[in-house]
């Protein structure tokens, strides 16, 4: 079941059109105000961990919202910011309400169902969707929730399979929790272990997603930008290269040859895409679903098995690197990852 909390933006446009009638800023109190929301308690709850977004940071940038100037010089934290300054003008409050009307009055059931497809028999998926004002990510997954930000309205006709993608990912979650120990790494420890079994389930959980739900986000289209399909089409010819990397980093993981800070920042740099196009992650997680899926000796109740025993990806993975000359993880090395694992879902 989800549902749709849309209360904590429109405190935040209330806040943004009254400070517009008397030619302000938001004050103090404001700001606190929409700092208590739930959209910006997930927000800055995901994003200090992914991107070091703080409370402070969003303190500042709403504070700052009257000003000409934006006071970020972080190209991240700018798009944030930016975001929100794009909020503050009256016609386009009037826009962003009309987005928050037709957000929540979407039928949800027949993108559950297509997400559910893919996910095992007793999957349920239960979250809060948020209507957040995010710049930086349309839709997102976090803890079990999920976030939509409404400066991205609607387009008609209504394209499901973007909001299934969320939705598998939050099916797959839901088996991620029901180990507390697996949920921990995913959410992200400070360990070697944690860095490794994060890469392994982001590959699983957006491969999974692109190729069943959102095949059209990985593959070159008339309806992407020439700059977004100059990246995927890099990405195909790099292909083995960052599959190599991404060997590396497992290998690295389980040796513990290399500072946990270094893993952690490879780790970002194949599943988060700091331009806002495309991650590495999602591109090659949706190439090896995809190869399994078209493989006649893997089933596709396999595939969707995955999300309740994760470890057995590395095996699969072996098979498809054989077959098509990929880097190979080290027997010794997948060994261990399965054990590191399987004692995580114990």
């Amino acid at each position: 079941m989800i549902v749709v909390e849309e209360d904590g933006v429109l405190l935040f446009l209330d806040i943004l059109e009254g400070a517009l009638a008397s030619n302000r800023s938001p004050s103090d109190e404001e700001v606190d105000r929409i700092l208590s929301t739930g959209f910006m308690a997930f927000m800055i709850e995901a994003y200090s961990r992914l991107l070091d977004l703080t409370r402070s940071d969003v303190a500042s940038f709403l504070k700052n919202l009257g000003s000409e100037k934006p006071i970020s010089t972080d190209p991240v934290k700018s798009m944030f910011e930016e975001g929100f300054r794009s909020c503050y003008d009256l016609s386009r409050i009037a826009e962003l309400r009309r987005n928050v009307e037709q957000i929540s009055g979407i039928d949800f059931q027949g993108a559950e169902g297509m997400a559910l497809s893919y996910l095992p028999p007793g999957t349920d998926i239960r979250s809060t969707l948020y209507l957040t004002v995010d710049a930086f990510n349309p839709g997102m997954v976090f803890g079990g929730n999920m976030g939509r930000s409404i400066l991205h309205p609607v387009r008609y006709p209504l394209d499901l399979s973007y909001l299934a993608h969320e939705f598998h990912h939050l099916g797959f979650g839901c088996w991620v929790s029901r180990s507390p120990d697996l949920e921990r790494a995913f959410l992200g420890e400070e360990t070697h272990e944690s860095v490794a079994v994060r890469l392994v389930l982001h590959m699983i959980s957006e491969g999974m997603a692109n190729h069943f739900c959102t095949p059209n986000m990985v593959r070159p289209g008339p309806d992407r930008s020439p700059r977004v399909n100059e990246k995927i089409r890099r990405y195909g010819r790099d292909l083995r290269h960052m599959l190599e990397e991404a060997v590396d980093l497992l290998s690295d993981c389980v040796a513990k040859e290399a500072p946990v800070d270094r893993c952690e920042e490879r780790l970002m740099d194949i599943v988060l895409d700091r331009e806002k196009m495309l991650p590495k992650v999602h591109f090659m997680g949706a190439e090896i679903i995809g190869l399994l899926d078209e493989d006649p000796c893997v089933e596709l109740s396999e595939i969707v098995d995955l999300c309740r025993r994760p470890e057995r990806f590395l095996a699969l993975y072996s098979g498809v690197a054989e077959k098509e000359g990929f880097p190979a993880v080290p027997e010794g090395v997948a060994e261990l990852l399965i054990d590191i694992i399987r004692g995580l879902r114990a």
